[in-house]
């Protein structure tokens, strides 16, 4: 079965407003052609001979079409000689063939090594990783088998991972382009170690439990393990401590992950905390049992220490609210 070059729906005449008709020309096809480009032109695969050498040029630009991208094609001398009808029109030549009944054609390809694709994601995972990890050690797992790819102007594409976060194994795809044309894609794989300073607990803590920082210890620990959702460690001193509520179980020597707490509320249900109510320039404060977890901003009920009335009031800080409503 032939393989046939792709063509444009679209046909310009070549020969428009010149005329060769009747004009003797004759064409010789190769049996086997190699040709650095995808575009197959009638000059890359006939010799040619003519009297008139304005039409040896201008037959020799007669485009056949683009090779598919196995970079073959077979044409035969009855599809080529219908396709130069179509674009002379009327005034087509008088062609005399000889040579070869069909035509294989060959693009002339280049070598792209496995190696330039690891090189490539390698650099590209390393920069990844830096704004992810304090410090990372990546391991290539295979290097990628060689292969062909057309002549032309080779370029390797890494594919950012996005906002992905340190998997122990990563793929980075990388695509390869020859003359800014999509050749193919090839995944190259590692394993991953992405260190940065954590929470490790120093002791068991149990679901519905309260903790805080002084039940870790800050180390630094490769987060690839458990995919990046370690909870990071206050970068700064002056920062507020951290308050949180267990609600997966926390073993002893665990990194501590984001789906294993929630942060604490700011009033916890059962706690007494300070009410202050306004009306005007008179402010009255008393001290209020807290009937429901609440956040900062938050609208909770509490009752007073001495009433059995429920109140609204609006969680303003640690231990402190203001009435809203009744």
């Amino acid at each position: 079965m032939n393989i046939i070059l792709r063509h444009s729906l679209g046909v310009a005449l070549l020969f428009s407003g010149a005329v060769y008709a009747g004009q003797l020309v004759e064409i010789s096809l190769r049996s086997n052609v190699q040709v650095r480009h995808s575009q197959v032109l009638l000059g890359d695969i006939a010799d040619m001979r003519s009297a008139d050498t304005t039409l040896l040029s201008q037959l020799r630009e007669i485009p056949l079409g683009s090779l598919p991208r196995t970079g073959l094609a077979i044409l035969n001398r009855s599809e080529i000689e219908r396709w130069i009808r179509t674009r002379t029109g009327s005034q087509k030549p008088d062609m005399h063939w000889a040579g070869a009944e069909r035509v294989e054609v060959v693009a002339q390809s280049q070598r792209i090594n496995g190696s330039q694709l690891a090189d490539a994601a390698h650099l590209a995972l390393e920069n990844w990783l830096s704004g992810r990890s304090e410090r990372s050690e990546i391991e290539l797992l295979s290097v990628p088998a060689d292969f062909s790819v057309p002549m032309g102007m080779a370029r390797i594409v890494v594919r950012d991972p996005g906002d992905a976060q340190p998997y122990s194994r990563m793929a980075l795809w990388t695509d390869v382009y020859v003359d800014d044309l999509f050749v193919r894609s090839v995944p190259v794989r590692f394993r991953v170690r992405a260190y940065r300073t954590a929470y490790v607990a120093r002791q068991d803590i149990g679901v519905g439990r309260a903790a805080n920082e002084t039940q870790f210890e800050s180390r630094q620990v490769d987060i690839a393990p458990v995919n990046g959702a370690a909870i990071p460690t206050r970068s700064s001193s002056t920062e507020p401590e951290t308050q949180w509520r267990v609600k997966k179980a926390v073993g002893r020597g665990d990194v501590l992950v984001k789906k294993q707490v929630d942060a604490a509320p700011m009033m916890q249900r059962g706690q007494i905390a300070t009410l202050r109510a306004g009306a005007g320039d008179l402010t009255i404060e008393g001290v209020v049992e807290v009937l429901q977890d609440g956040y900062l901003g938050q609208l909770i009920r509490v009752k007073g220490a001495a009433s059995t009335g429920v109140v609204m009031a609006r969680v303003v800080g640690p231990g402190s609210l203001e009435m809203t409503e009744r």
